[in-house]
C-alpha cells in the first residue's frame, strides 16, 4: 500500500512540473494508452480530465489510470455515470 507520504511526494512532483512539462504528460499517456485526442486533458493548470469515447477499450483506460493516479497521488477512485454506456439487451 502507498504511505501517505509517498502520494504526496508524488502530487508535489506532478504540481511543480510547467504548464508544458504536464501537458506534454498528458500527451505521452494518451498516445501510450492508445486514446484518442481529447480523451485526456488538462484544466486548471493541475486538473485531468479523463473523458473516454463510448467506444475506448477497457485495456486503454486502464492504461491511462495506472499512469496517472500515481502521479497525482491518488490512491482510490471510482466511475460515476458510466451506466450511460451500458448496451441495450
Amino acid at each position: 500500500m502507498t504511505s501517505m507520504k509517498q502520494r504526496g511526494d508524488a502530487f508535489s512532483k506532478w504540481s511543480s512540473l510547467s504548464p508544458d512539462q504536464r501537458q506534454a504528460a498528458i500527451a505521452r499517456i494518451s498516445s501510450q494508452c492508445r486514446l484518442p485526442d481529447g480523451a485526456l486533458t488538462l484544466d486548471s493548470g493541475t486538473k485531468v480530465r479523463l473523458q473516454p469515447p463510448a467506444d475506448a477499450s477497457y485495456e486503454a483506460v486502464d492504461c491511462a489510470l495506472k499512469q496517472l493516479m500515481p502521479a497525482l497521488g491518488i490512491e482510490n477512485f471510482s466511475f460515476v455515470g458510466n451506466e450511460a454506456y451500458a448496451k441495450d439487451e
